[in-house]
């Protein structure tokens, strides 16, 4: 979006601190406030037709369809906003070699002033991203927008309107990030809470000169001091497949802080499968598979299996003689018969974590496979 008629943008403006005191010629607050309100209106009948010209987005029922930060000029008086669009047409990820850059759309509003009075330019927004529940809210990533937009002159004759354009919160994160809010999320919406700030600052026309001075910036909030973005499952997952996780599974290796020592055996086996497998190389994945059967050595000890009615054990002569591709077969068996439960049991009894085990195993023994 471009700046709309009537308005006259300033020239070329060289960014240098300026004295405080060039700073008290603002617009009263009624005025500012009546302003701001014109634009937030404009901006909502926007968002509005786009979504009649979206099937798709007229159709996300309780989706909010933009979350608005006011601009504040610290005296009271709104100035211009900072608008999340909930519900864009698609959410544009990028590969890093370690992670994503994911782009939340934003419009930004200023309002237009006359001659007589400073320009408001904003720049350098971010934001920390939460996600969990109210009562445990953890730190997921951070997102940045490192640019600048200055609003312009209104017409002299006709005080009012504003100055928009439209730009993008880029997410810059990992993989791991990811996978841990894809586990909070557990299938759940997709939302997230935003501490975000932005800084403010005035433009002021230098005497006999195309450029102009910058005052010193100061920061601006949202009122609450957060922002809560929630965006349609639909348009998430279509971000996803196009990043390309969906096609990756991360097995997570749960070591936790505070557990029961009579498994300190078989966290220790895990902890020594977990290091061999990073150190690599043909050593690397024997002392890894080594320390799995540690593991699971040491938890047979504290839980023997409970394989069910009609199941044989065979006798150690039997299963010497086992290659490892039967071994991987019999693997393949019984995690079929996992799977088979899930077509004949109720949704309730199974969880992300059960998803988790089945879809990576799966993932693992196609991968050896390498059909």
């Amino acid at each position: 979006m471009g700046t709309p008629s009537g308005a006259v943008n300033p020239q070329p403006h060289e960014l240098n601190p300026f004295s405080a005191a060039m700073r008290s010629a603002l617009a009263n607050g009624r005025r500012a406030r009546a302003i701001f309100a014109r634009a937030r209106f404009r901006a909502a009948i926007s968002l509005m037709l786009k979504a009649e010209r979206d099937p798709q987005s007229k159709n996300q029922k309780g989706v909010s369809m933009a979350q608005t930060i006011e601009i504040n000029n610290g005296r009271g008086s709104v100035i211009g906003s900072v608008i999340f669009d909930e519900n864009p047409v698609r959410l544009q990820v990028f590969h890093r070699a370690n992670g994503f850059y994911l782009q939340l759309p934003i419009t930004i509003s200023l309002n237009l002033v006359s001659r007589r009075h400073p320009i408001p330019m904003v720049s350098d927004f971010r934001g920390t991203i939460f996600a969990g529940p109210p009562n445990r809210q953890i730190e997921v990533g951070r997102m940045l927008w490192n640019s600048s937009f200055s609003g312009g002159y209104g017409d002299e004759q006709q005080p009012g309107g504003s100055s928009s354009t439209g730009a993008h919160m880029t997410w810059l994160g990992s993989f791991a990030d990811h996978a841990f809010y894809e586990k909070l999320r557990d299938g759940g919406s997709v939302q997230f809470v935003i501490q975000f700030e932005g800084e403010l600052c005035y433009l002021y026309s230098k005497p006999e000169s195309y450029h102009m001075l910058r005052t010193e910036p100061h920061r601006f909030r949202p009122n609450t001091g957060v922002v809560t973005l929630t965006y349609p499952k639909e348009i998430w997952v279509t971000m996803l497949r196009e990043l390309g996780v969906a096609e990756n599974v991360l097995v997570e290796v749960p070591l936790p802080g505070h557990r029961s020592p009579d498994w300190d055996g078989v966290w220790e086996g895990l902890r020594n499968a977990r290091d061999a497998f990073e150190q690599g190389g043909s050593t690397g994945w024997k002392n890894c598979i080594m320390g799995v059967r540690l593991a699971l050595e040491r938890w047979q000890k504290i839980e023997k299996e409970d394989m069910g009615p009609g199941w044989h054990a065979p006798t150690l002569q039997e299963r010497e003689a086992r290659t490892k591709k039967q071994r991987f077969d019999n693997l393949r068996w019984h995690l079929y018969q996992a799977a088979h439960r899930g077509a004949h049991t109720g949704a309730d009894e199974w969880s992300r974590d059960d998803a988790v085990l089945l879809l990576s195993t799966l993932s693992a023994l196609l991968a050896e496979r390498k059909p």
